[in-house]
Parts: C-alpha cells; structure tokens; sequence
C-alpha cells in the first residue's frame, strides 16, 4: 500500500494499540479482550452488513455456476467468487462486532436475498444464508474469527465452512473459510 494518508492512519491506529498492551502489561491486568482498535480504523458497517458486501460480488459467479453442467467450470468458478468475496472489504477499515442475536436482511439487485444472524459474541460467530436470484443457488455458511496480533502484523484466522446448493439438479459443494492477513503494521510497505 503506497497511499500515505491510509497509511499514516493505519499505523497511528497499530502505534496506539501496541501501547495499550504495553500499558496492561505494566500494570500485570492483561487482558488482550478488553484492548480496542481505535475508532479512526473503524468502518461505520457491522460485520453482517460487511458480509452482505461482500456476498453481492460473489452472487455473480454463483449464478453462473449454478447455470453449468459441468462440474470443473462448477468448481472454478465457486472458487473464484471465494476469492472475489475479499475485493469489496480491501480498504483496511475494521468493521463494528455485531451484538449477540443482531440479525441483517438485505436483497441485491439480481434478486438474491440474504439473512445473518450473530449467534456468538466471544468467540464471534455469524451465520448466514444467500438465496440466489429465483432460488438457483443456496449458499450457507458460518463463520469464526479469531484475530493474532503479532510485533508487525495481523493474522486473522477464519473457521467455518460454506455450502453452496446447486438447486436445479440437487447437486452441492462444502468449502471452508479462508484466512486474512496483514503484514507490515508498524513498519515496511504495509501489505493485506
């Protein structure tokens, strides 16, 4: 990332966090749970909301999955609206932890409907459903995150799986989340 203004902010945030645990540490109270990121690294969307983002890039490629028959164009293209779920979150900002049974609905323009629900505060977990435009395609997964914060970086691990239902003739893939990174935090060309 070379834009310096992100950057400037992003390190202020990780500067004012690394003295957080070091002033828990000096007092022998540490408690990594009770440490917060500073709001000027916060987005303003909660984490089901940033999923239903995320979800609409996606459907695109669902569909057209959903409308092949055959099964390596199938996979590959459930793998590339995996990977394609990362572009709309790429913009460092963190999003709000949801509260313990918040619920999301929403429906994109091609007609897909989406349901979340936050069923787990600590450890936070979220599920959630996306029916594709005129019920081709059911996606359903959960999702865990645990996040490590290490001396220049952040490794934010995600469990859970998906499910994607191919409705039209029956058949499914079962997939699992894949994880997060961030490199370079404090110093270095600061990398996600």
């Amino acid at each position: 990332m070379t834009d310096k203004q992100v950057v400037s902010k992003y390190r202020g945030a990780f500067k004012t966090l690394v003295g957080q645990i070091g002033s828990q540490i000096l007092k022998g109270d540490f408690n990594l749970t009770t440490v917060s990121l500073p709001i000027k690294a916060m987005d303003y969307n909660s984490i089901l909301q940033t999923v239903t983002t995320m979800a609409t890039i996606s459907s695109h490629f669902y569909t057209l999955a959903a409308l092949s028959s055959d099964p390596y164009e199938r996979m590959k293209l459930v793998i590339t609206a995996s990977i394609a779920y990362l572009e709309p979150t790429h913009h460092w900002n963190k999003p709000l932890n949801p509260i313990l049974g918040e619920t999301y609905q929403a429906q994109s323009p091609d007609g897909s409907r989406y349901y979340l629900e936050q069923v787990s505060h600590r450890p936070p977990i979220s599920y959630f459903v996306h029916n594709g435009p005129s019920d081709i395609f059911r996606l359903s997964s959960y999702t865990q995150f645990d996040v490590h914060a290490h001396l220049n970086s952040i490794d934010c691990n995600v469990s859970g799986r998906k499910k994607i239902e191919f409705l039209r003739d029956g058949t499914d893939i079962v997939f699992n989340q894949h994880s997060d990174a961030f490199k370079n935090t404090i110093f270095g060309t600061l990398s996600h």
